[in-house]
């Protein structure tokens, strides 16, 4: 989608793929104040913001459907928002860039997102080795009992910052001594 769509257009807009095909959604514009579905259909599915410089992307795991990558607009401040249905497992591998996996049903790789966000449940976020003082963004757990797991290699800690505020939220860093 390129271009302006008229603000009085007010409410959620979808995008719905082929059957099986791959499709690549560009978003570029004034999107403001909408609500944003994707379905991607069959095949491999991108959504990509890398062109829509009018504000900040904040985007959730529920708005996603049969996409297997999305990529952040220019903003530094993007943000993706793990499922309101189940907990989520998110894999910081660089430093705008993670894999997001919710059950076994949807993988999603993400990247130009320096904000990535937990659900309501026990979400986990491992960061991956070698990203270290790379990652520059904030991971925040949300509700629930979440788990923020440093594999070795990933240095000790991260240049932005996990938030795990929970009584029941755990940051391990175990495995970075490991070696």
């Amino acid at each position: 989608l390129i271009g302006a769509i008229s603000t009085g257009l007010a409410g959620k807009i979808s995008f719905v793929g082929s059957g099986s095909e791959d499709t690549r959604f560009i978003i570029s514009g004034d999107l403001n104040d909408f609500a944003l579905n994707f379905d991607g259909g069959g095949g491999t599915n991108i959504v990509d913001f890398s062109g829509f410089n009018a504000y900040s992307i904040e985007i959730s795991a529920d708005q996603l459907t049969s996409v297997d990558r999305l990529i952040g607009g220019p903003d530094a401040s993007d943000e993706f928002v793990g499922s309101s249905l189940n907990a989520g497992n998110f894999t910081v591998t660089g430093e705008t860039s993670a894999t997001y996996r919710e059950g076994e049903s949807k993988t999603i790789e993400i990247e130009g997102f320096s904000n990535l966000v937990g659900s309501i449940f026990d979400d986990t976020f491992v960061i991956d080795a070698g990203v270290g003082t790379t990652f520059d963004g904030e991971l925040l757990g949300s509700d629930g009992d979440d788990r923020f797991e440093f594999v070795s290699g990933s240095v000790n800690g991260i240049s932005g910052q996990e938030n795990a505020t929970n009584a029941g939220d755990v940051i391990d860093y175990s495995a970075i001594n490991e070696d």
